[in-house]
Order: C-alpha cells, then sequence, then structure tokens
C-alpha cells in the first residue's frame, strides 16, 4: 500500500526503509524504527522455525504488541487519501 500511496501523493516511491521514513516524515507512522523490529519478528516467525517457548512466547508478545501501531498506520493512512481525494 505504502509504495503505491507514495505515487498517489506524486512521491516517488524508494527502497521499503525510506519509504518508512518518508511516511514517518508526514505524519502517518509514529516510528520507522519500530515498524522495522516487527518486521523482523515477522520474518523470524515465519521463516525460522523457533524452538525455544520463550523465544517464541517473545516473538508472539512483540507482534501482539505491535497492533497498535499497525492500525494506527492503517488508519491514518485511509485518513489521508479520503482527506486527499474527497473519498467520504
Amino acid at each position: 500500500m505504502l509504495p503505491a500511496w507514495l505515487k498517489a501523493i506524486q512521491e516517488k516511491p524508494a527502497a521499503f526503509i525510506d519509504n518508512l521514513d518518508k511516511a514517518e516524515k508526514l505524519g502517518l507512522l509514529t516510528s520507522s524504527d519500530r515498524w522495522l523490529v516487527l518486521r523482523q519478528n515477522r520474518n523470524k516467525m515465519i521463516h525460522e522455525y523457533i524452538e525455544d517457548l520463550t523465544q517464541l512466547v517473545d516473538a508472539v508478545q512483540l507482534a501482539f504488541e505491535g497492533i497498535d501501531l499497525i492500525n494506527s498506520f492503517a488508519d491514518n493512512l485511509i485518513a489521508d487519501v479520503e482527506g486527499r481525494f474527497f473519498l467520504d
């Protein structure tokens, strides 16, 4: 969604981290660093077989704690698109 939004507002999409930084700078995302931590955690959970129960619990807890950031970003993105393009 982020590259499409950047194109829609006449910004050139770039590397993933640069897109996140731009979203943070424009007020859509509260922390690009936090987003990257969540993404790394997601990759760990998806691509690695976590055998240590403590590590698995920590990974799931971190993912749960990131829900607010993700929801906030989605809400901000929707509000920006609706406001910018008069979609009510």
